[in-house]
C-alpha cells in the first residue's frame, strides 16, 4: 500500500490569541458541523467557556456563564449544530440539554441527566447519539435517539464484544450516511472494525488486521494500546485516524516543570496513523503515520489536530487531508 499518499492542509487554527478572547488551554472538547462551524468546550480553564467559530476558525464570539440558572452550564459538551442552525448543548452535571440560537441566545433547557460520548442532527428534532445510559430498559445498548425535548425515543444496538469475556466495546465514533443508515467503530477494538447500520440494522462489518494494532487479552489494556480515533467516508474511501503509542518516547524527569492537561499530546507521546480504504474494491489504498496525536475527524472532512506555537500555548489546528492515489494496496476484509 501506498506510505506517502496523504497530505495534510491546515484550514482553520484556533486559538492563541493572547490579547483577546481567543485564547485556549489545550483542554478541550471541540465539535464541527457539515456547516463547518466550530464550536469548543474550554474544561481546562476552570469555567464552563465555550467557543463558537466561523468554517474558517475566526471567533465570532464566546459564552461565559458558569452556573445553575437559565442559560448557564457548567459542562458544556457535546455541542451540536442542527440543521436550522440552532444549537444543542448536553451538560450532565446540570442534567439537562440547552437550545440555543445561531447568534449563541438562550431558548430553553430541557431535562437530560445522561452522559453523551458523540452526538450527530438526523433532523432538526432528533439527533443520534452514542451513550452509555444506565437505566434498565438502555443498559448495554450503543445507539439512541433523542429528540430535543430530552426524550429519548429509542435505544438500540446490543453491543459486540470484539474480544471474548470481555464487557461492551467503550465509546463509540458515528457518521451519518443519509437519514437511515450510519457508519460506527468502537474506540476500544482490537483490531478495529468499521460497522455500516442502516435502520436498526447491522449491514455490513468491515474489519482491519496490522501488525501495529495487537490484540488486547483484557479489557483492562487501554493505556498504550492503539485505538481508533474516529473515520470519515468520502465517495467509497474510508478515512480512519488510529492513535498508537510512540516507541521512542520517554517521560519527562521527575523535576521537570509540570505541563498543562492534554498538552502530553505535544510531547510525541503518540503518533497517529491515517488510513484510506477504498471499499469499492475493499482494499487498504493508504497507511501513513504522522507525528502526534490527532483527535477527531469531522463530518466536512477535516481532521482535528492539538499543536503549539513557540511559547507552547495550545493551538488546535483544522486540517484537511488530500489523497493520491496508488495502484498499490493493502489487505482489508
Amino acid at each position: 500500500m501506498c506510505r506517502d499518499c496523504i497530505s495534510l492542509e491546515t484550514v482553520a487554527v484556533l486559538g492563541g490569541d493572547y490579547d483577546g478572547d481567543d485564547l485556549l488551554t489545550g483542554s478541550a472538547y471541540v465539535t464541527r458541523s457539515r456547516s463547518g462551524r466550530t464550536y469548543v468546550h474550554d474544561f481546562g480553564a476552570g469555567a464552563a467557556e465555550m467557543f463558537f467559530y466561523t468554517s474558517d476558525g475566526e471567533l465570532k464570539f464566546t459564552i461565559r456563564q458558569e452556573g445553575e440558572g437559565p442559560g448557564e452550564y457548567v459542562d458544556p459538551m457535546p455541542i451540536v449544530e442542527l440543521p436550522n442552525r440552532r444549537v444543542v448543548v448536553f451538560d450532565q452535571a446540570n442534567v439537562r440539554l440547552s437550545i440555543l440560537e445561531e447568534d449563541g441566545t438562550f431558548v430553553e433547557s430541557r431535562y437530560f441527566p445522561h452522559r453523551i460520548n458523540q452526538a450527530h442532527p438526523l433532523n432538526d428534532s432528533v439527533l443520534l447519539v452514542a451513550a452509555s445510559i444506565q437505566t434498565p430498559e438502555q443498559a448495554g445498548l450503543p445507539f439512541h435517539l433523542v429528540h430535543i425535548s430530552g426524550t429519548i425515543l429509542e435505544s438500540f444496538g446490543p453491543e459486540v464484544n470484539f474480544i471474548p469475556g470481555t464487557e461492551g466495546v467503550g465509546f463509540r465514533r458515528m457518521m451519518i450516511l443519509d437519514d437511515s443508515r450510519f457508519l460506527s467503530t468502537s474506540t476500544s477494538g482490537r483490531p478495529y472494525r468499521i460497522e455500516r447500520w442502516n435502520g436498526r440494522s447491522l449491514e455490513a462489518v468491515w474489519t482491519r488486521e496490522a501488525d501495529w494494532f495487537p490484540q488486547r487479552s483484557s479489557s483492562r489494556e487501554v493505556s498504550g494500546s492503539p485505538y481508533v480515533s474516529d473515520i470519515y467516508l468520502d465517495g467509497s474511501l474510508l478515512w480512519t485516524i488510529v492513535i498508537i503509542k510512540d516507541p521512542s518516547w520517554t517521560p519527562p524527569a521527575p523535576d521537570a516543570p509540570p505541563v498543562p492537561k492534554r498538552a502530553d499530546l505535544l510531547d510525541s507521546e503518540f503518533d497517529t496513523i491515517v488510513e484510506v480504504i477504498d471499499l469499492a474494491v475493499n482494499e487498504v489504498v493508504a497507511s501513513q503515520k504522522f507525528d502526534g496525536a490527532m483527535d477527531r475527524l469531522f463530518p466536512d472532512g477535516t481532521i482535528l489536530h492539538l499543536a503549539a506555537d513557540d511559547l507552547g500555548v495550545p493551538l488546535w489546528e483544522l486540517r484537511s487531508p488530500r489523497f493520491r492515489p496508488s495502484s498499490l494496496s493493502g489487505n482489508w476484509k
